[in-house]
């Protein structure tokens, strides 16, 4: 049993107010589900942008390595915001926007220890404040691929055309310590290319290595990439049209796979608020072929904004992932059944698991309306909402990327951390929801000065991506810098059912809640000293977080601190097999 001394916090969470959804009332709840339903905190004595509130939010997951990028990594990209990331062939790139654009390149061969390798700055950011944040590494790592975009609207739209900007940066990573810049791809667009992955295809007429890229506003441009010796070079394949009934373009992001089912090249196509997502056969790339479309609410306008999606094909199954970015864009225009607001701000995180197996059992091309939306809901096998309950708001616990590793989901979620979901069930065609395995918000204390938009504002510990790679999860939070992670306990990789949800000891499955005991709550004008022990008598003996709260309480009301007053002082305690102990008071009066 292990003994733990209750801090000293700089700033206390009052538990009594907005509690969220329990474990136990979440369908398939796992031994993070607590944790994650307690650490996503949305009250009014809670500030996302306080480190000091946001120590000790993780569930199974240990931090191994924090580089905080103030040092001379800082230089030209003072005040930018971190954004999208990929890892290949040991070389991370984190991609860096706002105001200025460009990626942060890594040496991850060993994940527990990265090292900063470079810095690439992209000249052509002047557009506006924004100069994207997506960056995509080709598979042997030798090249990095960065969307350009403008997101605001100053000096304007940007109406692209062949031969303008802003476009595709391709970089040459031949030396990973001097990234030079190769070639500025140009494509019609309006404000630029949001997203672009990379694809080797070793099948079909034309194998290559080939780039999908999203024009904003106009569609998905197919381009292939090819070596010379100048570097890396891109030219144009294909263009694929998306427009929706009122030839309004919102596709998102997409993903590529060579199926091992029928053995052709499929393009997934995440929608926005166009649709749900699309599948292309882009087994000849330059006749994209689309096959099939699934759309949930298909009468609704702007209701779900489909983000991005990841695919599964195993033992002749094939299973589609996609979250819903969610925020408020203002009143929502459509059904009732639609919701109040644009992007569903009001509504819990969400993701959804549908069976591809069978692509005629979605929607064919031309299917739209009901029946698209029945052929949807019956491919439906699950859907995963964030264990609080609480809204997604504006952006703050919303869903963004995922990866699918073995039997496990990655998903980052903004201020939610990140998540390590087990989908095994699903993945089996069950209608079961993933449970919460391991779970963590990082929110180092060191912290980089960054600018905010309105439209937009982040929290200093935001998580807009996260990698998993050789048994590690690389994380870079929006705000601060690249966190290295391991999850604790066996089968980090998902390789098997259940992932790492075993525990660390051999046979253990502990059930027990670990107790909190205050010794001593003193509160007076110059501050708060609450002292105690916490102990765990499960198998796994091991709290890992006590959070303490203190309020007044009149009838269901509570009240902050004051001179005058008798107070409650509450401490609860967490414990590594994820149990979450019921809350203990102890009255406490003002001196």
């Amino acid at each position: 049993m292990q003994r733990t001394l209750l801090p000293l916090l700089a700033v206390l969470s009052v538990l009594l107010t907005a509690a969220p959804a329990s474990a136990a009332a979440v369908e398939n709840p796992g031994p993070c589900t607590g944790p994650a339903s307690l650490g996503m905190r949305d009250a009014e004595d809670h500030e996302h942008n306080e480190t000091a509130q946001h120590q000790g939010l993780y569930c199974r997951i240990q931090q191994k390595a924090f580089l905080p990028l103030t040092g001379s990594e800082l230089k030209g990209i003072e005040n930018s915001k971190l954004g999208e990331m990929d890892v290949k062939a040991d070389i991370a790139a984190v991609a860096i926007q706002e105001p200025t654009g460009g990626v942060l390149f890594f040496d991850v061969k060993d994940p527990a220890n990265p090292k900063y390798l470079s810095t690439y700055l992209h000249a052509t950011c002047g557009l506006g404040s924004n100069c994207g944040a997506y960056i995509d590494l080709t598979p042997d790592g030798k090249t990095a691929v960065l969307s350009v975009q403008q997101t605001d609207l100053m000096p304007g739209l940007i109406n692209g055309t062949p031969g303008t900007t802003p476009g595709v940066a391709l970089i040459d990573l031949t030396d990973p310590t001097k990234p030079t810049l190769s070639q500025e791809y140009q494509t019609v667009s309006v404000q630029g290319v949001h997203t672009t992955r990379t694809h080797q295809q070793d099948i079909g007429p034309a194998p290559g290595l080939y780039m999908y890229l999203i024009q904003n506003g106009v569609g998905v441009e197919v381009a292939r990439i090819e070596s010379t010796p100048t570097g890396p070079k891109a030219v144009r394949v294909a263009n694929i049209a998306v427009p929706d009934a009122d030839n309004i373009v919102s596709v998102h992001d997409t993903f590529i796979q060579t199926d091992t089912i029928d053995n052709k090249v499929y393009l997934y196509q995440a929608g926005g608020f166009t649709f749900g997502f699309r599948v292309y056969d882009v087994t000849n790339p330059a006749a994209p072929i689309h096959v099939a479309t699934w759309d949930l609410t298909p009468q609704c306008v702007n209701d779900w904004y489909a983000h991005t999606i990841d695919v599964l094909v195993r033992d002749g199954k094939r299973i589609v992932t996609m979250p819903a970015e969610q925020f408020d864009f203002g009143a929502q225009s459509g059904p009732a059944e639609c919701g109040t607001q644009s992007g569903n701000g009001d509504r819990p995180s969400t993701m959804w698991i549908v069976d591809a197996t069978d692509l005629s059992k979605l929607g064919t091309p031309t299917e739209s309306g009901d029946a698209l939306k029945t052929k949807s809901e019956t491919t439906l096998i699950t859907t995963w909402n964030a264990p609080s309950g609480v809204p997604s708001g504006q952006l703050t616990f919303s869903a963004h990327n995922q990866q699918i590793v073995g039997d496990l989901i990655y998903l980052s979620h903004y201020h939610g951390g990140i998540f390590v979901l087990d989908a095994s069930e699903a993945f089996a065609l069950k209608k079961v929801r993933p449970k919460e395995i391991a779970w963590a918000v990082p929110c180092d204390a060191q912290v980089r000065p960054t600018l905010d938009s309105g439209t937009f504002p982040h929290s200093r510990c935001d998580f807009w991506d996260s990698v998993f790679y050789k048994d590690h999860i690389l994380a870079a939070d929006i705000k601060g810098g690249l966190y290295s992670l391991a999850i604790d306990g066996a089968g980090a990789g998902g390789g098997g059912a259940g992932g790492p949800g075993g525990g660390s000891q051999p046979g253990c499955t502990d059930t027990s809640a670990p107790i909190s005991i205050i010794r001593r709550a003193k509160i007076t004008r110059k501050g708060v000293d609450v002292r105690g022990r916490a102990s765990d008598p499960g198998c796994e003996g091991r709290v890992t977080r006590v959070l303490v709260s203190i309020a007044q309480q009149k009838g269901k009301t509570c009240r902050y601190v004051t001179a005058k007053g008798r107070y409650r002082v509450g401490s609860r305690a967490l414990d590594f097999a994820g149990n979450v102990e019921a809350l203990r008071f102890r009255a406490v009066k003002v001196r």
